[in-house]
């Protein structure tokens, strides 16, 4: 879990984001943060190029070059020297630093309960469906601006670990599948209900959550390199 508070650095607001618990505010965790917050990054790009490439073709939408977007805040890594709040942030705790002018941090996929939002939510579905429901980017949340664009704060990136070729080889010789962890297959139903009309346009029958299945594996596709990034 995460505190954040609104700071004021050099005329620019940021968000200060500290680990609730003093043993979590670790160099570690806060690299964890930066790659998931790259990642979910990476996704937008490709998730706002896919509702530009939708829009050029819907003539009732417009300019296109005006159609809502997501962007992520990619935060650095902060060690704390000093502190006059300490049980905050003490000494040597690591915290993360994020460019964030938001006045709050709202909550747009997070246990299923949120307002259905459609642009986050086809976020969230573009990803698992992007990664070959390898990846699903979670804890959804930021604000949302006056034109219908988010900008997205501290998201998480829940993975499948890699497999070893060993562990490859024994699930082959045993004829069985290998639970590698990573995104729960019912995570998309569950935080992802129903979709919206942007979701019809990259998989409309739903199935991107479901994996397809190779020597037992669970993998992204039966080609190589199918369904990455």
């Amino acid at each position: 879990a995460m505190r954040y508070v609104r700071a004021r650095i050099n005329g620019q607001w940021a968000l200060l984001g500290v680990a609730t618990a003093s043993e979590q505010r670790t160099l570690e965790n806060v690299m964890q943060a930066i790659e998931d917050s790259k990642d979910t990054a990476s996704y937008a790009h490709s998730f706002n190029a896919h509702t530009m490439r939708s829009s050029m073709g819907d003539e009732s939408h417009g300019d296109v070059s005006e159609a809502p977007q997501l962007r992520v805040c990619v935060p650095v890594g902060c060690r704390v020297l000093s502190s006059a709040i300490p049980q905050f942030a003490h000494p040597g705790a690591v915290v993360l630093l994020f460019p964030f002018s938001g006045k709050e941090v709202a909550k747009f996929v997070f246990d299923g309960s949120d307002d259905f939002n459609e642009l986050p939510q086809a976020f969230f579905h573009h990803a698992v469906w992007m990664s070959g429901a390898q990846e699903m980017v979670h804890d959804i949340q930021g604000v949302e601006a006056d034109d219908g664009s988010f900008l997205l704060v501290d998201p998480c990136v829940m993975r499948t670990p890699k497999v070893a070729i060993s562990t490859a080889m024994k699930s082959v010789a045993t004829g069985g599948a290998t639970d590698l962890g990573g995104p729960p297959p019912n995570c998309l139903d569950q935080l992802h209900p129903r979709c919206g009309q942007l979701c019809k346009g990259f998989d409309p029958t739903r199935r991107g959550a479901k994996a397809r299945r190779m020597c037992g594996l669970s993998v992204p596709s039966c080609g190589v390199g199918g369904g990455s990034r």
